[in-house]
């Protein structure tokens, strides 16, 4: 760009010329109403310049991988480099694909209080589909964004909001036994704490504490929706105190 005033205004017309299909002549006049002097400075020719793929491609293919698809998928280069050390070539850009697509959003089932195909087949009936998680087997997967907190079925505490990584967490643990005591240092809000209660079935002794006592807060409105029996909040401050008993 030839003035780093403006510089800020032409990446983002850029942006909105090349992956939103805008109009170059619609960016142009919609920038000039934001600054005065713009199409002085930058003529229609820019804007077309920006709309010309074929000419951002061939300047793409003398750059190196790395670099690259550090411009075609908005990431830094040292973490492309990071990816390309880690991963085998073909995978590299569909993993920054997904990296940049719209998590779903994930539910996972209070299985103390349903099964996993029954709150299935109660979101049907108030329209809402979903589909079975291939990596959990508590979890279902919207398939689009509503607002879930409004939904009988989450006040009532058939389920939490909860990614499929996260959910992989708890049974990871591998509990064999339900009468045991588990001590959850980081517990955060709580979504492994719920899902470790979960999977002893209310049963066993669940201590969850965090560095954050905020977090602890908001911890205890999910016990109460979830109706966990077997969770122990304690407060830094208690800490020591607690756990010598």
């Amino acid at each position: 760009f030839k003035s780093e005033v403006h510089k800020p205004e032409l990446i983002i017309a850029a942006y909105f010329i090349l992956f939103e299909n805008e109009k170059p002549e619609e960016m142009r006049r919609y920038l000039m109403e934001l600054t005065n002097d713009f199409a002085a400075d930058y003529p229609r020719q820019t804007f077309e310049a920006m709309a010309d793929r074929s000419r951002e491609e061939s300047r793409l293919a003398k750059l190196s991988t790395d670099e690259r698809l550090s411009i075609l998928h908005s990431f830094p280069s040292w973490f492309v480099k990071e990816i390309e050390n880690e991963y085998d070539a073909d995978s590299i850009e569909p993993l920054l694909n997904a990296l940049n697509a719209e998590a779903p959003t994930v539910l996972r089932v209070n299985t103390t209080m349903i099964s996993r195909d029954e709150l299935r087949k109660g979101l049907i009936e108030e329209g809402i589909e979903t589909e079975l998680s291939s990596v959990s087997e508590d979890a279902l997967l919207l398939h689009k964004r509503i607002n879930v907190w409004d939904l009988p079925s989450f006040k009532n505490g058939a389920f939490e909001i909860q990614d499929e990584a996260s959910q992989l967490v708890a049974p990871f643990a591998d509990i064999h036994s339900n009468r045991i005591k588990i001590l959850d240092a980081c517990a955060g809000a709580g979504g492994k704490t719920l899902h470790l209660s979960s999977l002893l079935v209310n049963q066993g002794e669940i201590f969850a504490t965090d560095v954050d006592s905020r977090k602890l807060e908001e911890l205890k409105k999910r016990v109460v929706r979830s109706n966990a029996q077997n969770i122990r909040i304690v407060n830094p401050d208690k800490y020591d105190s607690v756990l010598k008993n």
